[in-house]
């Protein structure tokens, strides 16, 4: 029996260190996912808009000028076929009607272009500033992680919040505090668990540190972090700002080729 008892508590103990190496493997990964998240993907969304914003701003209002003229050339059209008085303003405010939601889609890109300049990028920790960061987060959510924790309540998640917000300001000092307030809390203590309950739980790890290695691959295979060598690559950064410019004249020139036609049957209309 009393064999049969140390046996048990030397694989439950063995379990235990099982679990704590898949947390911390877990957390390790949460911290990655958050500073791919909060740091480096907004930067690089930031960065590409500084460098190609405008351009594309500009493109896409040409190309939506482009779709409004050849609309009213064929509104224009339509009114003198039916043999109907040309009304202009009747015929513009048909036009601004249609594209509503164009002309607020320009809004938006204008709003973000202007808020993107203001803030400009934001400056990254470096060395051993970013590892003690990094260290403290991981351990603040050792404490506080609903996949890491087991009694996991409304308190701990407002304090997560602060953390997570904490760390993308970069602010270390937060982060600190609410660790130490943490462990000097009331939270309720993880009752001991069985060998059928550990297995259980190692399981749980297993499985979420497959869902987050999966994340992360999503995350770097789309934008913005699939831009990141194309946005180091001052060659192919300068090669695509001469296409988008190409491609702003090529509606540019577009946009006055109608205009030309709109005055020529304009001119030869009695309004």
């Amino acid at each position: 029996m009393k064999c049969d008892y140390m046996n048990e508590n030397t694989r439950i103990l063995t379990l235990k260190n099982e679990v704590n190496l898949l947390r911390d493997k877990l957390a390790e990964k949460i911290v990655l996912m958050d500073h791919l998240q909060l740091h480096v993907c907004p930067n690089l969304d930031t960065d590409y808009i500084l460098k190609f914003g405008s351009l594309k701003q500009k493109i896409e209002t040409n190309r939506i000028e482009c779709e409004k003229i050849k609309m009213k050339i064929g509104l224009i059209e339509k009114q003198l076929n039916r043999k109907s008085r040309l009304n202009l303003f009747e015929i513009d405010e048909q036009i601004e009607n249609e594209f509503g939601k164009q002309n607020e889609y320009l809004k938006e890109i204008s709003a973000k272009l202007t808020v993107t300049k203001n803030h400009g990028l934001k400056e990254e920790l470096k060395g051993e500033d970013f590892k003690k960061l990094n260290h403290v987060y991981k351990e603040t959510l050792l404490l506080l992680h609903p996949d890491l924790v087991d009694n996991f309540d409304y308190t701990m998640e407002n304090y997560l919040l602060n953390v997570i917000e904490a760390y993308e300001n970069y602010d270390f000092n937060t982060i600190k505090s609410i660790k130490v307030m943490t462990i000097n809390s009331n939270f309720p203590k993880s009752k001991e668990k069985n060998i059928k309950e550990l297995l259980e739980l190692i399981n749980l790890l297993k499985i979420r540190i497959e869902i987050i290695n999966k994340d992360l691959i999503k995350i770097k295979d789309s934008y913005p972090f699939n831009q990141i060598d194309f946005l180091k690559d001052e060659e192919k950064v300068k090669e695509y700002k001469n296409q988008l410019n190409e491609e702003k004249k090529n509606y540019i020139a577009e946009y006055n080729h109608y205009e030309d036609i709109e005055d020529r049957i304009i001119n030869n209309v009695d309004i």
